[in-house]
């Protein structure tokens, strides 16, 4: 499942575009091992997504 990325600053904007919206995943400071960090967090993420496409 791929997340888009967006630099703001010193941090990333961790994002998925579903169904013409914009989700915004998590917002993580550039040092951060940003890989680790989403792999860790994919199985929670893609139901949190899941769940707000429903409701949208």
């Amino acid at each position: 499942m791929p997340f888009l990325m967006y630099p703001s600053g010193r941090h990333f904007i961790i994002y998925k575009k579903v169904h013409e919206k914009i989700i915004i995943v998590t917002i993580l400071h550039q040092v951060r091992n940003i890989e680790n960090i989403l792999f860790e967090l994919s199985e929670q993420v893609t139901s949190e997504i899941e769940e707000v496409g429903r409701i949208s």
